[in-house]
């Protein structure tokens, strides 16, 4: 069950572009495509139509080691058409978990600047553009930031917005490529 509420912050502006990913990382996507699907980078040039400022409530249930567990999930979203920030806190008894991303809302959609998860401690990773680099937090080696890089919770929204921006450029066996960052590492 999904409950949503809007939260009192203006919606952004209208739709924004997006630039394609490395030559490298499409053909790379592209040989590990299954075979008859059409690759397509997350940075695409396609239209991106972000979502408006809204806080979704979710309910959660599921099984660990055999034993049923229940729990709340919520989502808050909010941007000023400058900047962003998204925030997702699961927990169930005796355990939560969160995931936050701030960054900038460019023509070619969201840019995280940082990300952070918190289970037992806070991990984070900074998108640090003018370098190039992406870096992590615990001494974690530095990774190379690829154009329409994401982290784990910007993705979903950068998806979203693309997907809404041309649904057409979305088929079904279509292979969306996106580095996307967690606050440990980031792959493809």
């Amino acid at each position: 069950q999904v409950i949503a509420s809007r939260m009192p912050q203006p919606a952004g502006p209208g739709p924004t572009q997006g630039a394609e990913p490395p030559a490298a990382l499409a053909a790379a996507v592209h040989a590990a495509a299954p075979p008859g699907a059409h690759t397509h980078g997350a940075g695409a040039s396609h239209e991106a139509v972000l979502p408006r400022p809204m806080r979704l409530r979710y309910e959660l249930t599921g099984q660990a080691r055999g034993f049923p567990l229940s729990g709340r999930g919520e989502l808050s979203w909010r941007h000023d058409g400058r900047e962003y920030e998204a925030r997702l806190e699961l927990s169930i008894p005796l355990a939560s978990r969160s995931q936050h991303s701030t960054g900038l809302v460019t023509p070619q959609g969201l840019a995280p600047q940082r990300y952070s998860e918190r289970a037992r401690s806070e991990e984070a990773a900074h998108f640090d553009r003018a370098a190039g680099r992406i870096t992590f937090s615990g001494n974690r080696p530095d990774v190379p930031l690829e154009p329409g890089a994401q982290d784990r919770l910007s993705v979903l929204l950068q998806l979203g917005a693309l997907a809404a921006g041309d649904p057409a450029a979305f088929r079904t066996g279509r292979v969306v490529a996106v580095q996307t960052a967690s606050a440990r590492d980031a792959d493809i």
